[in-house]
C-alpha cells in the first residue's frame, strides 16, 4: 500500500467517526435546547461570551458559554467541587448530555444538585444549543 493511501484512509476514517459523533445531536434543536437552557439551566448557569473574570461567579454554576470541548473544573474564576476538578473530563456532546440526564451519576460527589433532565430530547436540545456558543 503506498504512503498517499495509508494516510488517505486513516483520514477519512477519522473524518467519519466525527461526522457521526456530531450528527448523534443532529434531532436536536438549538433553538429549542435555547429554551430549555433558560427554563432550567440558566437559573444557575450563565452562557455569555462577553463576561469579565468577576462575572464568572455570579451564577450558582460556571458559564457555559464554551464548555463544548472544555475540560471540567477549569473555567478561570470559577470555584468548583473537589469532585469536578478531579473528574478532568472533557466536556464532548455526548458527556454534556449523560450529565445533563444525570449529574451525580455521571460525576459522583458534584455539588450540583439538579436532579437531571427527564426527557432525553430536552438533552439533545440543550447540547444542540451549547455547541453553537462557540
Amino acid at each position: 500500500m503506498s504512503l498517499a493511501r495509508r494516510l488517505i484512509v486513516p483520514a477519512a476514517a477519522l473524518a467519519i467517526t466525527a461526522l457521526s459523533a456530531s450528527s448523534a445531536f443532529a434531532a436536536g434543536s438549538a433553538a429549542k435546547g435555547f429554551e430549555v437552557f433558560k427554563g432550567t439551566c440558566g437559573v444557575c448557569h450563565l452562557a455569555r461570551n462577553d463576561m469579565s473574570k468577576a462575572d464568572a461567579a455570579t451564577k450558582i454554576g460556571p458559564n457555559l458559554y464554551g464548555v463544548v470541548g472544555r475540560t471540567s473544573g477549569t473555567l478561570k474564576g470559577f470555584h468548583y467541587s473537589a469532585a469536578m476538578r478531579a473528574a478532568a473530563v472533557v466536556w464532548t456532546p455526548d458527556m454534556i448530555r449523560r450529565y445533563a440526564q444525570a449529574p451525580q451519576k455521571t460525576i459522583p460527589s458534584v455539588r450540583m444538585s439538579f436532579p437531571g433532565l427527564t426527557k432525553p430530547q430536552d438533552a439533545d436540545d440543550v447540547v444542540a444549543y451549547l455547541m453553537t456558543l462557540k
